[in-house]
């Protein structure tokens, strides 16, 4: 089930709410063997397993990035057999999900605007 108008699972959105009213913790880019959220609270955004995270991410980018490439090179000939466009529908997916878990991680740690502070009262 998806959180309205949010694209995340309810599950996540729910998590991600407690996130941002702490405001010290990270969301990790990578969950539990079973699928719960990996959170980090920490005093320290150079420690290490926020360095292991930032590298984790970094990956998962370049992956994502390579792709990308493969899939418009994929989805732009007429000739891609429906096994490789599906194939590719699914990776893009995958690195898709990753993406948008590191820009709601960056987005969590970003400094709260006045409006946001606003809608906070």
């Amino acid at each position: 089930m998806q959180a309205s108008g949010s694209g995340l699972p309810t599950e996540t959105a729910k998590t991600l709410e407690r996130v941002r009213e702490r405001g010290d913790t990270r969301l990790l880019p990578w969950k539990t063997e079973s699928g719960k959220e990996c959170l980090l609270s920490t005093d320290d955004p150079a420690g290490p397993l926020s360095r292991i995270a930032d590298a984790l991410e970094e990956k998962q980018i370049e992956a994502a990035g390579h792709v990308l490439e493969a899939a418009i090179s994929t989805l732009t000939n007429p000739l891609s057999p429906r096994s490789e466009i599906e194939y590719m529908s699914r990776r893009l997916v995958e690195v898709l999900a990753d993406v948008m878990r590191i820009a709601e991680s960056r987005r969590l740690r970003l400094p709260a605007t006045a409006s946001q502070r606003a809608e906070d009262k």
